[in-house]
This record gives structure tokens, sequence and C-alpha cells, in this order.
């Protein structure tokens, strides 16, 4: 389901209504709590390194609640009310804000588990299995392939329309996907994705928090963009 776009201007005043209402009534019964922060990510980044993560700047920022809401590639960000948006590759409107705190890697990874496993020695064998693939990320395993020296045109390939939805399949079994190194860190490390050839690699997605410099949020934004720079210089060294 999609919202449309009258919804989604509803849901920003909505949304914008209910911040007023929540202060004014901390105001008035001198509430000294948690500051909430709005946090945008997308799904699987979200899903796979933001939110594992955030227990660490929970327990060090007690006076700031992040809640994370997970977005679809399809969806128009700017539309949604937030006090930080990750976004990938993506140009910060001049109003905002940015800071760029994770360059990605894109690699191919396969379940251990996978049937096509027994078939891959070199790259050339992946024409001999069917491939994952995602439709919001165009473009990434033609370049994975060409750096490998495998023809695109000569390989097979299932299309899903979301990564989560690929990436699930590829933790299942279904066959190998071309996928963000430093997302997928820890599916690596537990040895639920495997990298074949970790020789070929390919630069991946970099990320940007960005967010409003004079919002009334603005320095408990600053302090969560610092712990994401912070926390995505040990993820990668973890990683390497």
């Amino acid at each position: 389901m999609q919202s449309t776009p009258e919804a989604l201007v509803l849901a920003k005043a909505a949304s914008q209504s209910w911040d007023l209402i929540d202060a004014a009534v901390r105001d008035l019964r001198g509430d000294k709590g948690a500051t909430v922060l709005r946090v945008l990510a997308p799904s699987t980044f979200a899903m796979r390194w933001l939110i594992p993560r955030a227990w660490s700047f929970s327990e060090r920022f007690e006076d700031i609640a992040i809640q994370v809401r997970q977005t679809d590639s399809l969806e128009t960000w700017l539309d949604i009310a937030f006090d930080v948006a990750i976004r990938s590759d993506q140009q910060v409107p001049s109003h905002l804000t940015g800071t760029q705190f994770l360059q990605d890697q894109l690699i191919l990874a396969v379940s251990p588990n996978a049937p096509s496993m027994a078939k891959l020695r070199t790259p050339a064998d992946l024409t001999k299995v069917q491939m994952l693939r995602a439709l919001t990320r165009q473009g990434e395993l033609d370049t994975w392939l060409a750096a490998a020296e495998v023809n695109p045109s000569a390989t097979r390939s299932s299309a899903f329309p979301h990564f989560y939805l690929a990436l699930e399949a590829a933790l299942a079994g279904a066959g190998p996907l071309v996928c963000p190194l430093e997302t997928l860190g820890d599916l690596l490390a537990k040895g639920e994705l495997i990298e074949p050839w970790p020789h070929i690699r390919v630069p991946g997605p970099s990320y940007v928090a960005i967010y409003d410099s004079g919002s009334a949020r603005a320095k408990s934004a600053r302090t969560f963009v610092k712990w994401l720079a912070d926390t995505s210089r040990t993820s990668v060294r973890t990683a390497s």
C-alpha cells in the first residue's frame, strides 16, 4: 500500500500538530523527560545496521529517545516528518545540513546452505545458477559482474520489488545476491551469509545523515549524527 500525496500532506500536518501539543503538555506539567528524535532510514539499513546498534546510543544518551521510521525507496521522504533522515546517495536539500558517515562496498553473498554453493568455484560459474536482484537497486548486479569479468547477459536472475525481499530469499538459500558489505556485516559475521570471492568488491552506496540545523531538536540531531559517524568507523574496522 502506498499513501496518496494528499494523505502524506495531512500526515505531516498532523504530526507537527501533535508535536506542538506534546511540547505544550510537557511545559505545563514540568516534564523533563527525554527528547524524542524522529529518525528516517531505508528499510534494510534500519533493520540490519541501525536498529541492532541503537541500544548503545540510548545507553549513552538517556535524555534522547530515538524513534526509527523505516522507509521504502518509492516513498517521498521529504513529505514525512523527521528530525534526522538517513539517505543513500542523496543530494542534500539546500535548506538542510548533511553529513556523510558511511561508504559501503558491494559484494556477492550467498547462504552457506544454498544448493547453488556446490556449483560456485569461480565467478564464471554464476552463469550456471539463478541469481537474485532487487528492482530498487538498479545496476548493482551488473556493476559487480563486470568487476568479476562475467557477462551480465549470460546470467539469469529473479527480480524482487524491494531489496529486503531479495535478501530474505538469499538467506533462505534461493541464490547469490549482490549486497552492501557494511550494512549486512552482522549477517556475514554470524555466518548466515558468506562471501565466496572477497577480493572482488566495488564501491557501493554512501549514507548521509540529514537534519535541520535551525530546528528545536538540532542539538539532539547533531549528537545522534556524531554517534552515527563514530559507530560507522568502528563497524568498518570490525568488518575489515
